[in-house]
């Protein structure tokens, strides 16, 4: 999100300068030039998603906030527990995960309550949406496939460590590492193990996989 800039700590010496810089770009030769500026005090935020256009941001305090994508302009907030994940965003609802193991879902356009999941630890990594289903990673070691629309189980599935990182749903497949030091590859429809072991490498996987 190249074309915008968002002002994420006040009190930040390189985004400062960042900014200054982008200031003082010439405006008609340089594609890299502020949008907006906005602040969110002393907020620590831990990510920010695109839906249509709303930049959705989270924070550690528990703050969810839509912020207009081509003015800056503030859409609506809401106040939840304490926060560990950025945003997840697809068909009208965004989902993050929270220090006491929740998940939750709003509603995109407003900020209305949608449906809560509980997991067994904090969840750290962003979900996955895909259609009808939502996949979240635990630190508990589970991977829980919900649906979309009521946030009711469908699946889970157990690792033999903590999962940090977000998984990825793709061709009718969900791809995750563990810090058991494998990485999983699961039916996405039944949760059934594509990999029998799983693929095993040489450390603790905590970053999201790509195909």
């Amino acid at each position: 999100y190249l074309e915008k800039a968002l002002h994420l700590g006040p009190a930040d010496g390189e985004i400062q300068a960042a900014i200054s810089a982008l200031e003082q770009r010439p405006v008609e030769s340089d594609p890299l030039r502020k949008g907006w500026l906005t602040s969110l005090g002393e907020e620590s935020p831990l990510g920010m998603a695109l839906s249509e256009n709303r930049l959705l941001i989270t924070t550690e305090s528990g703050l969810v906030q839509a912020l207009d994508r081509a003015s800056g302009m503030g859409l609506w907030q809401v106040r939840l527990p304490p926060l560990t994940s950025g945003p997840a965003t697809e068909g009208g609802l965004v989902i993050t995960g929270g220090q006491d193991g929740t998940l939750t879902a709003l509603n995109a356009v407003d900020g209305s309550f949608l449906w809560r999941f509980p997991t067994g630890g904090p969840v750290y990594a962003a979900a996955a949406l895909d259609g009808e289903q939502v996949f979240c990673a635990s630190s508990d070691g589970t991977l829980y496939a919900l649906n979309t629309r009521d946030g009711t189980l469908r699946w889970k599935y157990k690792t033999g460590g903590a999962l940090h990182a977000s998984p990825l749903a793709a061709g009718g497949a969900v791809y995750f590492g563990s810090k058991d030091t494998r990485i999983y590859s699961l039916d996405a429809r039944t949760g059934e193990p594509r990999w029998q072991y799983g693929f095993a490498t040489r450390g603790p996987v905590e970053s999201r996989p790509v195909l």
